[in-house]
């Protein structure tokens, strides 16, 4: 383990030596590690002051390791300052240094040094990493420094990284508190930049550019990574003991660090905590091109028959060439009628056809069972009540590139297909993007998609209505890093039966009860599906708003409180014909349908939202 001088004396003149600190053990907090490594370094007043001016990034950057890594793991600093490098030792860590020429290097880090490099060089990773060496990679303050490709720089170091390692990177918050208060007193930001070429603490770098947060996530997916975490932090105390400053300043700083407490996005530094990806294809020894991707299409056969020869015909027409994907269709084990129909169709086809026996076609046991059998870069699925257009597969792949690991796409009703109104919303996708990825109209790539765990058999299904079993694999694709996309010509006509009866009731009550449990399990369907944050979508909110006015025009005998049911009227006419008369009578069943099911969500989002202890309604 690399290790730092012994301390020495202080000499006459610096800043008088402290009482002797308190221990530092690895379950100490990093504050008071910080503080402890500070007052015993033999360092000049002006060295002290630079130091402990940033001492609260060094004490983020210790919490943000030490919650992933223990002692003795290696970690590579590129930069660093002498605090963070070391209470990185005495913790217990190994470190490497890769030290700036544009820093400051005081000889009690000399052991630690790898390589001296300018910015140019590390820009270029010259010298290269070392693979699968280090637990960790720091950088603080080195990306708004760094010229040339900011993606491409970070996926080259995620060949440094061991097995189950991390990158932290600190960076200057592009919508800091005061850039922001410069841009609205009409000041150029460039006055913000800068101006001292010495610092005793971060490497004193030229600033490139500043990055926001949306931008820097966009950049840790194009580069590779999942987000462990991001966090906006302030990097450094609000006063220096040795700056002076009047009344004015003083309460001026004294308010924007208040304001910075309660908005974190204005705070001045960017906490990124990476990990690579699971399941990326960019570590193989020679990835495939876009244009070289090849799919495996997984079609369960709910219904067979002609359903099946129809979806089929599409298929096996498609604008791709055969020789790069195949049909998986998945079949019960007696379906003796799909086998014949499957090679009846494909007798002449130069696609090759695959039946695959399952308990049941559909559901997410069958469905990884078939991404465990395919072939393909890519699965593709659907089921046999769907009409894929000629270039489906081919409009699929052209969705993904490098950083994407699910595709999707509109969903479209055939002519005499249940109405998507009389679904509860967020459970069924027509048309654009709402949050969903539908088992009939996605892909994801086939090997991050089990990496991440699969389809996975939720708590949340009743019989035949499973509830956002197929979204949940998008949401977790992207918690590790891979990008979703909708993809709008990748289209598919879909027939969506009419119930029979009152088939209609079990099925929208198991789904409205489950509704609310499905968005408090995953965050992010709160912010896709919900309309203010507790309502199914704005339908959802503007009926309960009719049933308030409604109740209150009871009780309170005052008919005025039925106003505010026009907002659900409105909203609804779009389904109901007023006019010629001889509408009135489908109009008024359509009207009586969809009453009935919004009286029936509306219960059971109650009685989920209080099984579940959220409120969905």
């Amino acid at each position: 383990m690399a290790t730092m001088a012994p301390t020495q004396p202080r000499p006459e003149g610096t800043r008088p030596a402290p009482a002797p600190p308190p221990a530092v053990t690895a379950s100490g907090p990093s504050r008071q590690v910080v503080a402890a490594v500070l007052d015993d370094l033999q360092i000049t007043d002006r060295i002290y002051y630079h130091l402990y001016q940033t001492n609260p990034l060094v004490a983020e950057l210790l919490d943000a390791l030490r919650s992933t890594h223990r002692p003795p793991a290696r970690m590579l600093v590129i930069g660093g300052n002498l605090v963070l490098n070391e209470a990185l030792c005495r913790l217990g860590y190994r470190v490497d240094l890769w030290q700036l020429r544009e820093g400051y290097c005081p000889e009690e880090v000399e052991p630690l040094v790898r390589a001296r490099i300018s910015v140019a060089e590390l820009a270029a990773l010259a010298p290269p990493l070392p693979i699968g060496v280090y637990d960790a990679i720091i950088a603080p303050h080195i990306l708004e420094g760094l010229p040339g490709n900011a993606a491409a720089w970070l996926a080259a170091l995620r060949q440094g990284l061991a097995p189950g390692g991390s990158l932290l990177l600190a960076t200057a918050n592009l919508a800091r508190l005061n850039r922001r208060l410069h841009v609205l007193a009409g000041r150029s930001p460039a006055e913000l930049a800068p101006k001292t070429t010495v610092s005793f603490s971060w490497a004193a770098l030229p600033q490139q550019r500043l990055y926001h947060r949306d931008e820097l996530l966009e950049l840790a997916t194009r580069a590779g990574y999942q987000v462990r975490a991001c966090r906006f932090v302030n990097g450094e105390r609000v006063f220096s003991d040795i700056e002076p400053m009047g009344v004015v300043a003083f309460a001026g700083r004294q308010a924007g660090r208040w304001l910075t407490e309660r908005w974190p996005s204005t705070r001045g530094t960017i906490l990124l905590h990476l990990a690579p990806r699971v399941g990326d294809e960019a570590t193989d020894a020679a990835p495939r091109g876009v244009d070289e991707l090849t799919v495996s299409v997984v079609v369960a056969a709910r219904h067979g028959g002609e359903a099946l020869r129809a979806l089929l015909a599409t298929l096996l027409t498609q604008d791709f060439p055969p020789e790069r994907y195949e049909i998986l269709v998945l079949a019960a084990p007696s379906a003796d009628a799909v086998r014949a129909i499957v090679a009846e169709m494909s007798a002449e086809s130069r696609v090759q056809v695959r039946v695959i026996e399952t308990g049941a076609p559909e559901g997410p046991a069958a469905r990884n069972q078939a991404m465990r059998l395919a072939t393909g870069d890519i699965c593709a699925h659907t089921d046999d009540a769907c009409r894929p257009s000629p270039d489906w597969i081919r409009s699929t792949v052209a969705g993904f590139d490098a950083s994407t690991g699910i595709v999707t796409g509109p969903v479209l009703d055939t002519n005499g297909s249940y109405p998507h109104f009389m679904t509860l919303p967020g459970c069924r996708p027509w048309g654009e993007y709402q949050g969903l990825h539908p088992i009939y109209n996605t892909a994801s790539r086939r090997r991050p998609a089990p990496a991440a765990g699969g389809f996975a058999d939720m708590p949340l299904s009743h019989g035949d209505t499973p509830l956002g079993w197929d979204s949940d694999l998008a949401w977790r694709l992207q918690r590790q890093g891979w990008g979703a996309r909708f993809h709008k010509l990748s289209t598919v006509l879909r027939e969506h039966a009419w119930p029979e009866g009152l088939s209609w009731l079990r099925d929208e009550w198991a789904r409205a009860v489950d509704f609310p449990a499905a968005v408090e399990r995953v965050p992010e369907w709160r912010r896709q599906l919900l309309a203010g944050g507790i309502f199914a979508d704005r339908g959802t909110m503007l009926f309960d708003l009719l049933a308030l006015g409604g109740a209150l025009a009871v009780l309170r005998r005052q008919w005025w409180w039925l106003l505010l049911g026009l907002p659900w009227f409105s909203a609804k006419s779009t389904y109901l014909d007023f006019w010629p008369p001889s509408e009135w009578r489908r109009t008024a069943i359509t009207f009586g349908r969809l009453v009935a099911r919004h009286i029936v969500w509306l219960i059971g989002l109650l009685i989920g939202s209080w099984r579940a202890r959220r409120p969905t309604l």
